[in-house]
């Protein structure tokens, strides 16, 4: 960190609309289910536990209840021509923290936007944002964030319309729960109906869609199909980047005429479906490989949502978790604790932090403290550019062929080995994945086939590991 002589200032256009907001996301005075938040004017704004009051009408941080937290503690200083923000320590017995970096008494530190702010237990995150935001009443989509609050205002519009949607995410992002809200804020008659594509074999894939006619093979009975079930509905077709590529042009045909006709049927029959896709892959970079339609991605994305990480709203992780908390939970709670947990990475997003939820239900809450502390810092080494070049190079192997346990990195550059966790960590990654071994592999930064090969290597079954999560 620097001091204020070098301290950056925000592209002034990008801030033309939008103003320095302080969000506090966990205090002992604060219930962090209720939405609190500060507005910083241009000049200086005081933060403590007591002081003498102001002589003007400036709205200043007052945390009566938290003894952590010094009389006098900080001051925001906010820039009035290019409201940037600066931090500066008053000398606070606890110190005062931009993330998890301690300020210099006296010392001057410029606060971005996104970044924590901690004096004493008390944690809140810097935001600018406009006076006033779109937002609508979708309760399945939890949060405070200005990105929240725009995507129920987003999902209220596109209930409106019957147009297709498609939905872009990161895994654990929610891409269901929108389309759950999109579907029950429309009204419509018919019911919500929802298919994996990647869960379905090619062969059965356009009776799954379509259904079939009676007798259309073998002693077949009569099957609708997602596609009737749906009718007067929506049909959400999660991860259509890996719908079999004989079955997409049937899609587009469906699509452009408004019929389905089953395997084996005659004719065809009239439907209205509203349509929600969803996928966490690159649908461009399918097309540009072959792999899926240019024209059935038009008419797909029409409207195009993107549901944006966790770890780029972070002052909704509070509120999702509390959602899915009980007493035991909320007891469990502490500035230590609320600090990793902002700062987590969070790969998994919503279904990871869930999966917490249920953890810290029976785990001791230190010890999960300082398993996200760990991660934390093994991160930070991991992307350090100076341990990097400090790093001496290893010798390189006589063969790089990869053995049976190690794999070369795919995105690295020469015979590095990728190091066989232990059991245990993979366990734990299996546990928290519900047994997606996508996601597992995601978590440690390889390939599909290198976790399917030390989950044979330790005698582990991802079938074992899959079961529905907490809601």
């Amino acid at each position: 960190m620097s001091d204020t002589e070098s301290v950056p200032r925000p592209h002034a256009r990008a801030l033309a609309v939008r103003r320095p907001r302080l969000r506090l996301l966990y205090s002992a005075e604060h219930n962090p289910s209720t939405d609190r938040s500060y507005s910083l004017l241009p000049g200086t704004t005081r933060i403590g536990r007591r002081f003498p009051p102001s002589q003007d009408d400036r709205e200043e941080l007052l945390f009566a209840a938290d003894r952590s937290v010094s009389e006098l503690h900080a001051k925001i200083t906010v820039s009035g021509d290019d409201y940037s923000v600066t931090v500066t320590d008053c000398g606070s017995k606890n110190g005062t923290f931009i993330e998890s970096e301690r300020l210099r008494a006296h010392q001057a530190v410029a606060l971005t936007d996104g970044q924590l702010l901690r004096v004493g237990s008390s944690i809140l995150i810097l935001r600018f944002e406009p006076a006033h935001a779109p937002d609508a009443e979708a309760p399945e989509l939890i949060g405070v964030s200005l990105a929240a609050r725009n995507l129920r205002a987003r999902m209220a519009k596109l209930a409106r319309i019957d147009d297709p949607v498609l939905v872009l995410g990161e895994t654990g992002t929610g891409k269901e729960v929108v389309s759950g809200a999109i579907h029950r804020i429309s009204g419509k008659p018919g019911a919500l109906v929802r298919l994996n594509c990647a869960a379905i074999p090619a062969s059965l894939a356009a009776s799954e869609l379509f259904g079939h006619a009676a007798r259309s093979f073998n002693e077949a009975k009569e099957r609708k199909g997602a596609f009737l079930n749906a009718h007067l509905g929506t049909l959400h077709l999660d991860e259509i980047g890996d719908i079999p590529e004989e079955i997409q042009p049937m899609l587009l045909r469906i699509l452009e005429s408004s019929t389905v006709q089953a395997v084996g049927a005659d004719s065809a029959k009239p439907l209205s479906v509203r349509l929600i896709t969803a996928t966490n892959r690159d649908l461009r970079q399918d097309i540009a490989d072959g792999l899926f339609r240019e024209d059935l991605y038009h008419r797909i994305a029409v409207h195009v949502v993107h549901l944006p990480p966790l770890r780029e709203r972070r002052e909704d992780i509070l509120p999702i978790l509390l959602h899915h908390a009980d007493s035991v939970i909320r007891n469990a709670l502490t500035a230590d604790l609320v600090q990793e947990l902002l700062s987590h990475s969070w790969p998994g997003n919503v279904r990871e932090l869930r999966s917490f939820a249920s953890r810290l239900r029976v785990e001791d809450a230190e010890t999960l403290c300082q398993e996200l502390l760990s991660l934390r810092k093994r991160a930070s080494v991991a992307v350090n550019p100076t341990l990097a070049v400090m790093t001496p190079e290893p010798a390189l192997p006589a063969s790089p062929e990869p053995s049976e346990e190690e794999e070369p990195v795919g995105q690295r550059q020469g015979p590095y080995r990728l190091p066989v966790p232990p059991r245990e960590e993979l366990e734990t990654l299996l546990i928290r994945s519900y047994g997606t071994v996508t996601d597992v592999a995601e978590a440690l930064k390889c390939s599909r086939r290198q976790v399917q090969r030390w989950m044979a290597k330790y005698g582990l079954d991802a079938d074992s590991y899959r079961r529905v999560p907490d809601r």
